[in-house]
């Protein structure tokens, strides 16, 4: 969510999920990864961008472009990445009239169709290149500075590699190549043993290992506490003051008539009855009677265990005695249940035709469901077990469910409950159902209303959450949007559902919220929406992070959510900011929910100077001589400092802050004014290294070493580096044929499941 993820945690961002299948059964974990390493990389560009539209931003992109004519083999990503050398970009850089007003919305083109390319792309068969700011004047217009050889290994696969390398395993039509230029896409996955194949832009070793920098030296972070929620100081402004200033979160929901507030998500908080916990804050500030006081919960919050800094697994129900102290106390308790998604690509060999798209299912039925609450019938239940195509056994409902979280999240009491669908580098969950000039795909649109039906029926269920967030949604794709939404409601309203819920969860930029950031994109009628939802959901938070320090980042470091701007500090967004620009477009006060984090960002090797609010780092740049360093923060996957696949991210939980880094060296202010905000600094901080183990196992019949790595270290992948032939665990494991009474040993940060 976001700016979420500027998962998320992703973000992500949030976390990487550990999603395994016993028995015979395979890791759903690829897939779940690379989510959250898209969202990942997602973030940096749109962070970026957003950075770089607070500039300079062009009217149009009338001074450039281009008219080409389609021709037999192009596809929209390959012609937007040969002429942009951004494929992925290819609805922003493509149009289909020769002002380049009108984006391309979809990827169905046909031969002797005029395209259009936007300001910034060349035709890669030019003999000249357009003039630019750069000094270099001899640029090479090829992907040879980004295409690297790879050699064929026994039992490569290229949608595997595309997933490894590209984290994208699907498209390994457009990210594998057969020349060393990069300029033919291969076309068969008939691969051999010795073939060379090349990787395109974006794609990179998952073996090679990032240089991590000074992790632990310098450190700034920044988070939400509790005093910004509610500050009880007696150097506090006056509550609901009458100048229009306000002290804290909980003042200024009141103050402004909002909705209420939603927490991106609940695990990273302390209990409500600890006084530091932000619930607790929402719980005895007098701003929130009577409001919507909201908490999203992840099917990864499962995987806690797996993390870089381990903390226990939290299923959904561990929450229910928070829910209803708050219930109790007068707060409207929303539950998110986050996140299911929708069929949205085609795949014969596991059975998913056209007549497929759109249906709604769970993500990670290990963790969602069990086997006593899943239908092998069921495509919502099943559908992530038809795809995967590497289990010894074919995933059923017994095999491939466990933890039972969404029957769990259904029971729930004193809390209206919400699905929360789509979520971070998801867009396609949404755009399977548009069609063009803002039409909806009616067959794909049909099966995701009736399958979000079926299960609001089926489990009472009190209603949905739309959470989509595609930086780039053009003007048609707003109306195939809002198309979408009110096909629903007029469902909902057809079949005796009229009090259920539907609320939208949006990015927070508000040049995006008025469709004109980059001067085209984002809602161009977000006011329409209006009628249809109950609530709408800004995501005011990720406003600052590691992701600031790039060529067009604000190379600062500031504040994750503030709730007021500072011309040094949160020049660009602020809550304000997004509340007002919801106001502007009509969007009634008492349907505005506004985000809290309950995570922060750090961001190692910033100056240690101290910043105008006697906060080390705050506002400063990176050292000199340094580059931007990320530590492994109990948010992040084991094993991040040396991954490229899912490296660390800087992340903490709101919990672990309090609980460990205030404790360990950070120092800081919390209600930081007037921006609203806390943030910390230390000199240098070590994570918490375990005591070293080495635990003797005797092989069992039926014993395989991915299943036991998977359940004595939470990483079935990484059985090679978990198990050891020596008690000393000076000797890793390097065969997976083993032997009934053989003796192996589980290295630290294993331990036995019993």
């Amino acid at each position: 969510m976001s700016l979420k993820f500027l998962v998320l945690f992703t973000l992500f961002i949030h976390t990487l999920s550990k999603i395994s299948l016993l028995g015979g059964r395979t890791s759903l974990e690829d897939s779940t990864k690379s989510r959250y390493i898209a969202a990942f990389e997602k973030i940096l560009k749109i962070t970026q961008e957003f950075n770089s539209d607070s500039c300079d931003e062009k009217e149009n992109n009338n001074t450039s472009c281009t008219k080409y004519v389609v021709q037999s083999g192009d596809g929209a990503w390959n012609l937007s990445e040969s002429w942009c050398q951004d494929g992925n970009g290819w609805k922003k850089h493509i149009f289909t009239d020769s002002n380049c007003t009108s984006n391309l919305t979809t990827s169905n083109i046909k031969i002797g169709q005029d395209l259009y390319f936007g300001e910034g792309c060349t035709n890669p068969n030019s003999d000249s290149h357009s003039d630019s700011d750069s000094d270099n004047t001899d640029e090479d217009n090829d992907n040879s500075s980004s295409c690297t050889e790879y050699t064929i290994k026994s039992g490569d696969g290229l949608w595997t590699l595309s997933d490894a390398w590209c984290k994208d395993g699907n498209g390994w039509e457009k990210h594998i190549f057969t020349d060393s230029n990069c300029a033919t896409n291969i076309t068969s996955s008939n691969i051999t043993v010795g073939q060379k194949i090349y990787f395109g832009e974006g794609c990179k070793d998952p073996n090679s290992k990032p240089d991590t920098g000074s992790a632990g030296k310098n450190v700034f972070i920044s988070y939400i506490s509790a005093k910004d929620i509610y500050n009880k100081g007696n150097n506090a402004k006056r509550l609901l003051a009458q100048d229009n200033s306000v002290n804290d979160i909980g003042s200024y929901v009141s103050q402004k008539g909002l909705q209420g507030a939603m927490m991106w998500e609940i695990s990273g908080d302390l209990p409500t009855s600890n006084p530091l916990s932000l619930k607790n804050a929402v719980l005895n500030h007098p701003g929130f009677n009577n409001k919507v006081s909201g908490y999203y919960w992840a099917d990864w919050d499962m995987y806690l265990e797996s993390h870089a800094i381990p903390a226990p697994n939290k299923p959904i129900d561990d929450f229910q005695e928070d829910f209803t102290t708050l219930s109790n106390a007068g707060r409207t308790v929303y539950v998110y249940y986050a996140f299911m998604e929708t069929i949205s690509k085609t795949d014969s060999e596991a059975g998913i035709t056209e007549n497929d798209l759109g249906t709604l299912y769970f993500f990670d039925p290990w963790s969602d469901l069990s086997p006593d609450n899943c239908s092998d019938d069921s495509l919502t239940d099943t559908y992530v077990m038809k795809v995967k195509k590497n289990a010894a056994i074919k995933n059923t409902c017994k095999n491939a469910t466990k933890y039972d979280n969404f029957p769990k999240f259904a029971k729930l009491t004193n809390a209206v409950r919400l699905i929360s669908v789509g979520g971070y580098s998801y867009d396609r969950t949404f755009e399977v159902m548009y069609a063009d000039n803002g039409a909806l795909n009616e067959t794909a649109s049909d099966n995701f209303i009736k399958s979000a039906v079926d299960l609001i029926k089926k489990y009472d269920i009190d209603g949905i959450d739309l959470d989509y967030e595609d930086l780039h949604m053009t003007k048609d794709m707003s109306e195939s949007y809002l198309a979408l939404v009110k096909k629903m409601r007029q469902y909902f309203n057809d079949n005796g559902l009229k009090d259920k819920k539907i609320t939208l969860t949006i990015l927070s930029d508000p040049k995006y919220m008025k469709g004109v950031r980059g001067g085209q994109y984002g809602f161009s009628n977000l006011s329409e929406f209006e009628p249809y939802i109950d609530s709408l959901q800004l995501m005011t938070y990720d406003f600052h992070g590691g992701f600031d320090f790039g060529p067009n980042g604000f190379n600062k470091a500031g504040f994750l959510s503030n709730l007021e701007s500072s011309s040094e500090y949160a020049p660009n967004f602020s809550v304000e900011n997004s509340v007002q620009a919801a106001l502007d477009v009509k969007i009634p006060a008492s349907k505005v929910i506004v985000g809290m984090p309950a995570y922060g960002r750090s961001i190692s090797n910033i100056d240690n100077k101290v910043g105008k609010q006697g906060v080390k780092g705050l506002g400063q740049g990176l050292m000199e001589g340094k580059s931007v360093a990320l530590l492994a923060g109990d948010m992040d996957n084991k094993g991040c400092e040396t991954s490229s696949v899912s490296p660390c991210t800087g992340m903490f939980s709101y919990r672990y802050i309090v609980d460990n880094l205030l404790k360990e060296g950070f120092e800081g202010k919390q209600s930081i004014t007037p921006e609203i905000a806390s943030a910390a600094y230390a000199e240098e901080w070590k994570p918490p290294v375990p005591p070293k183990t080495c635990t003797e196992y005797t092989i069992k019949s039926g014993d395989g070493l991915w299943t036991l790595s998977d359940q004595w270290c939470m990483d079935g992948n990484g059985w090679k580096t978990h198990i050891f032939t020596d008690s000393k665990c000076a000797t890793n494991i390097s065969s997976s044929n083993i032997t009934v009474g053989e003796k192996i040993y589980f290295g630290t940060g294993c331990k036995s499941p019993n």
